[in-house]
């Protein structure tokens, strides 16, 4: 149970891309407008969250596509563990899908930070398939386990299209959170930050540790 853009250039590119039947896409960023309805997978867990950015599901998001849709498009969401370190059971996004032709959902991988502020994407410490709602008006969160013992630190939560060059949904704007960044054609955008919330519990300070902290306290009441 333990493993550790704002393209203005391309919203005229998505807006062609988009499927029939489909509202036209055009709003902040790189974001998509609903399509048809899809069979929903809903994890609801009832439970705190170690990381809660909340999200504003007001018709508006960062894209995720496969290579077919305006050439693809990945969203990065940088967080960061304080010490001691987080147990994590399961990371959750909020958005909305446009069509997902083959039905096999969006990947959600999870990268360490590289070092330099971004992320390390041949390092993937937990990943989940996330299967969002049709309705860009209206919150539907998915958490999906990961599982994973994060030390404290800087990490990235990944999302991409799940090998369906058709698949195409959007995420929504988070209401707190670092900046995310925008992915396509091997460069990077800033943007705003996603939606993302985790849950789990804190790593337990080590028993060595505590141990050691006792022992001086009572060496420090003998020496009185």
């Amino acid at each position: 149970m333990r493993i550790c853009g704002i393209v203005v250039g391309c919203l005229a590119l998505v807006a062609l891309s988009a499927p029939a039947g489909a509202q036209e896409a055009l709003v902040t960023g790189l974001t998509v407008a609903p399509g048809g309805p899809v069979d929903v997978a809903t994890t609801d867990f009832d439970r705190d969250y170690l990381l809660d950015s909340g999200s504003l599901p007001v018709g508006s998001g960062r894209t995720v596509s496969g290579d077919a849709i305006a050439g693809g498009w990945d969203v990065f969401q940088p967080f960061t563990v304080p010490e001691p370190g987080w147990d994590v059971e399961t990371i959750g996004t909020d958005g909305w899908v446009v069509q997902d032709p083959l039905g096999k959902g969006m990947l959600g991988l999870l990268h360490p930070d590289d070092g330099s502020g971004m992320p390390d994407m041949e390092d993937v410490l937990g990943s989940g398939v996330y299967f969002l709602g049709s309705d860009s008006m209206s919150s539907h969160w998915v958490d999906e386990e990961m599982d994973v013992i994060l030390p404290a630190g800087d990490y990235w939560m990944h999302w991409l299209d799940n090998g369906d060059p058709n698949f195409w949904a959007a995420i929504f704007e988070a209401t707190s959170g670092f900046g995310s960044q925008s992915y396509s054609g091997g460069s990077f955008y800033p943007a705003g930050p996603t939606a993302l919330r985790i849950a789990g519990e804190i790593v337990p300070e080590p028993v060595g540790f505590a141990l050691l902290a006792l022992g001086g306290l009572v060496a420090l009441r003998r020496s009185r």
